[in-house]
């Protein structure tokens, strides 16, 4: 699945003329965060942020939503408030250029005709009119300009960082980072919120590479990446964590280092990973092989394994089956996966689905399946001996890659009752992006 940007929304500015019906929200998608860029909507441009607020009609009333803005720099880059590489200088406090308005498609609500009789004191009123163009579903919300004395914002905080140590409060999960190995989590929590327990269900997450270097084999793992936070914005709707990352190769020296930038919201999160070859695979360097993989820790209870190519899922116990052995070593790539807890019915509680998005072209930088499950299979550096549901994706048998870099990611959600016929609905945040249409209130 190719990775398309959530940015790019199709935006129209609709004349204000008869106004339309009232309508009610027929969306159902409300894990999409709806992005605004300002340059692509014109109506908002050159508002001050401060004045800014948005609204949605919900059972017969008024209420503000959880929105945030993040400035950007005239080359697309986010302005920073925080950290060792914060840029404040770039900010004008002007919504304009690259800025981002953002929003969750789940607290959008219903369409009115009028929004003056309802809030005073503000300026201007549009409607931002949100439609799904699998399903043509909609939903409506309402930006406000206030001059002077906007009326408070939503108290919705939907997640959170904790700068000391990078750990993730959300509404759906809690997510933190090992202090030894700065690039593991090893925490990972799904809340009540989120259809879960509150069990930290990581062990360790792992990133193994090796490849072949002049007859050498070379073999890391996520003890040998170098990683710091040096930047990050915590709003309302998400938390943005830049982070830099270096992975020490040979004699100490390190390969060049990658910016990569986290998103977590309300109830999901991405995991970037970048990888540098320096020069063209089958020349010096032979047999790359890349490996992301979450393993986790002797539980109870049930847990199930599902992905595109075995949506059925089979049982996580620390006990390889013949199907799960089947599973393991499918060599053809997938597209998604997920983790829950077994419940009735078929279906999984406070699960995960895991998309998996490649930046590549080639046909031999594809993911496929990497999955053990089994208590007595060790797979050093551990922070609990064994593999109990060790599963991620591995890329392997490349061939033909030039010199460059390559990416590859997975975004996660947190869904609270999980069946694969689900799955759909997540699919289309990527490849079937919501369009926006807006209409001057005034």
């Amino acid at each position: 699945m190719t990775r398309v940007s959530l940015t790019m929304l199709l935006v129209v500015l609709v004349a204000a003329a008869d106004p339309p019906a009232p309508q009610r929200r027929t969306l159902v998608r409300e894990s999409d965060p709806v992005i605004v860029v300002a340059k692509d909507a014109r109506p908002l441009a050159g508002m001050k942020i401060s004045g800014m607020r948005v609204y949605a009609h919900r059972e017969g009333r008024f209420e503000p939503i959880p929105f945030q803005v993040d400035e950007k720099t005239r080359s697309g880059d986010f302005v920073f408030p925080h950290g060792r590489e914060k840029n404040p200088q770039h900010a004008d406090g002007v919504f304009n250029g690259h800025d981002e308005l953002v929003m969750m498609a789940r607290d959008l609500g219903d369409r009115v005709t009028k929004v003056s009789e309802r809030i005073s004191g503000h300026e201007r009123a549009l409607e931002l009119s949100v439609r799904d163009p699998v399903d043509d579903g909609r939903a409506f919300a309402y930006v406000l300009y206030f001059a002077s004395d906007p009326p408070d914002l939503s108290p919705i905080d939907y997640v959170s960082i904790d700068p000391a140590t990078s750990r993730i409060t959300a509404r759906n999960y809690t997510l933190g980072f090992s202090a030894e190995v700065p690039m593991s989590i090893n925490e990972l929590r799904v809340t009540e919120a989120g259809g879960g327990d509150n069990v930290n269900y990581c062990d360790r997450a792992k990133a193994r590479f090796s490849c072949v270097i002049a007859g050498v084999k070379i073999e890391k793992n996520e003890e040998d990446f170098e990683v710091e936070m040096t930047a990050w914005i915590d709003g309302p709707v998400r938390v943005v964590r830049r982070t830099r990352s270096r992975l020490i190769l040979l004699a100490g020296i390190p390969t060049p280092s990658a910016r990569l930038d986290n998103i977590y919201y309300y109830n999901s999160f991405s995991f970037p990973v970048e990888v540098y070859l320096p020069i063209d695979v089958g020349f010096v360097v032979k047999d790359p092989q890349l490996r992301i993989s979450m393993d986790s820790p002797r539980l109870a209870g049930e847990r199930r394994y599902r992905n595109s190519l075995y949506p059925e899922g089979v049982i996580q116990d620390g006990k390889m089956s013949e199907r799960e052995k089947e599973l393991a070593a499918d060599p053809r790539p997938f597209t998604w996966s997920s983790t829950g807890t077994v419940g009735p019915e078929g279906k999984d509680h406070g699960a995960w689905i895991n998309l998996m998005l490649v930046e590549s072209d080639n046909p031999d930088w594809k993911p496929r399946v990497f999955y053990i499950d089994d208590e007595n299979h060790l797979d050093p550096p551990d922070d609990e001996p064994g593999s109990f549901g060790n599963a991620g994706y591995q890329i392997s048998g490349i061939t033909n890659l030039s010199a460059g870099t390559y990416h590859v990611e997975t975004v996660m959600y947190s869904v609270p009752v999980f069946e694969p016929s689900m799955v759909e609905l997540y699919l289309r945040i990527l490849d079937h992006p919501l369009e926006q249409k807006w209409r001057n209130m005034q």
